[in-house]
């Protein structure tokens, strides 16, 4: 089971683009796309675990 609360890594990939025109850029932008990649649940080990599972929402 995943743990959607505890986020292992988080990448972050950032691009430009631009318009040319004559040779001389007109306009440009930033794109940044992030990627979370999620820990396994720790279950007996994580204070939001009782009871058999998981009350991390119930916080």
């Amino acid at each position: 089971m995943r743990c959607p609360y505890a986020c292992k890594t988080k990448t972050e990939v950032e691009s430009w683009e631009t318009t040319v025109e004559d040779g001389q850029p007109v306009k440009g932008k930033t794109v940044k796309q992030y990627t979370f990649q999620y820990d396994e649940c720790a279950e007996e080990s994580c204070g939001a675990w009782h009871d058999g599972c998981c009350h991390y929402k119930d916080s």
